[in-house]
């Protein structure tokens, strides 16, 4: 996570990740709970 404003997280993934597009889910996990999560607005 590279910031988090308000309600709006910016997100730099360790590796390249294909596929994603605005309305989609990002969940964020600590090993199997979900600790957070929203909807993709822009790639």
């Amino acid at each position: 996570i590279l910031s988090n404003e308000g309600d709006n997280i910016k997100v730099l993934f360790q590796n390249k990740v294909e596929g994603i597009a605005p309305g989609q889910s990002a969940v964020f996990y600590e090993g199997n709970d979900v600790v957070g999560g929203g909807f993709i607005r822009k790639r």
